[in-house]
């Protein structure tokens, strides 16, 4: 299909759509002879999908009853049909959350949560990916709660495909930070923050998602205790020291974050500050990404707590305290607040010593 093959660009994705490509797409899956045409329904669900980023900006299609639609080929189709659906049903509940009770309204959620037991790695990654975006609505959560999908997610993390783990791990995060309940029941899963904690020894991509979930998850105390029991610090520096995850500024925000939240806990700081993890967090600060320089600020505010991290982030060289002091007059609020923070720590600790040392020489 013609559609298909051109909507491979943004450029080309919103030509598609200015030029009335879709309603020919919709007339095709909405027709009950052309929809046993299971080729041509697969080539045009896989166009709406491409130009899923477009049709979602308006209600135009929502008002037609796209999602309905969408929502209706969650079974009985095939698995290319499948997966180009839930693909779609991702992108149009993050271009809109209120979608989402659209979807849970058709019975959508049922259909989604039982395709996450078909053997079939890409339909798996849209499925967490379309699951994950529900999860930010309440209600869409609290259903999928009900039907026990929050654990098919979890199993996924042991699915042999580093894409599947990647997606079920960015799946879990939304539902870990918006139910109250996730904390217990993410320890109820025998194993399963063991199992996390390890595949922060996985490939970039998986990583990535991990360190993000690890973050989540961190939030609370005993699931903190735990991930620290099966050294959640020593995998999380070992990312830190490795030469992967330069040039991968997603890793670096997500690493940081996770890093800043483990800090909490125990002596965790000061094992990350041990274990060599300082240095390379003070380098992200010359990042050209936003989000990576806020992130590396808030997590060195956390290690600033511990001495000796002081001593490491001034020692790091003046390039650093430079910076640390240009960003306590950013915009941007929590970079301004984190650097401010690191400040204050690295200065109540040079204030400190010099008592120490004025009253020995008075001694």
């Amino acid at each position: 299909m013609s559609e298909l093959q051109c909507a491979e660009d943004n450029f080309a994705r919103k030509a598609v759509y200015d030029l009335k490509g879709i309603d020919p797409l919709l007339e095709i899956i909405q027709n009950s002879n052309l929809r046993q045409n299971k080729c041509l329904v697969a080539a045009a669900t896989g166009a709406i999908w491409k130009c899923s980023s477009a049709i979602f900006k308006t209600k135009k299609y929502v008002d037609k009853g796209i999602i309905e639609l969408l929502v209706s080929m969650l079974h009985g189709e095939t698995e290319e049909i499948l997966i180009n659906v839930s693909g779609t049903i991702e992108e149009m509940v993050k271009a809109d959350i209120s979608y989402a009770g659209t979807v849970k309204k058709c019975s959508g959620i049922p259909y989604l949560i039982k395709l996450l037991t078909i053997e079939n790695q890409e339909l798996l990654v849209n499925t967490t990916k379309a699951i994950g975006a529900l999860a930010r609505d309440t209600e869409s959560r609290l259903e999928m709660e009900r039907l026990d999908g929050f654990r098919l997610i979890w199993s996924l993390l042991k699915y042999p495909s580093s894409s599947v783990q990647a997606s079920a791990a960015w799946a879990i995060c939304p539902y870990v930070k918006s139910s109250r309940a996730s904390s217990e029941m993410v320890r109820n899963y025998v194993g399963g923050l063991e199992v996390l904690v390890q595949l922060l020894m996985s490939s970039g991509e998986v990583q990535a998602a991990v360190c993000e979930a690890v973050a989540a998850i961190a939030s609370n105390p005993e699931n903190l205790a735990i991930m620290s029991d099966h050294n959640v610090v020593q995998y999380l520096t070992q990312i830190a020291l490795s030469q992967h995850v330069n040039g991968n500024d997603l890793l670096k925000s997500c690493l940081a974050k996770a890093i800043r939240e483990c800090c909490v806990w125990g002596q965790n700081s000061k094992e990350f500050g041990q274990r060599q993890a300082v240095s390379p967090i003070c380098s992200y600060l010359s990042s050209k990404d936003s989000d990576v320089v806020r992130e590396a600020a808030k997590a060195l505010c956390a290690l600033s707590r511990d001495p000796q991290n002081c001593i490491t982030i001034h020692q790091c060289g003046r390039g650093v305290v430079r910076r640390l002091i240009r960003h306590t007059g950013s915009r941007d609020e929590e970079l301004r607040e984190a650097a401010a923070g690191i400040m204050s720590n690295i200065r109540t600790l040079a204030l400190t010593t010099e008592k120490i040392r004025f009253y020995q020489s008075k001694n």
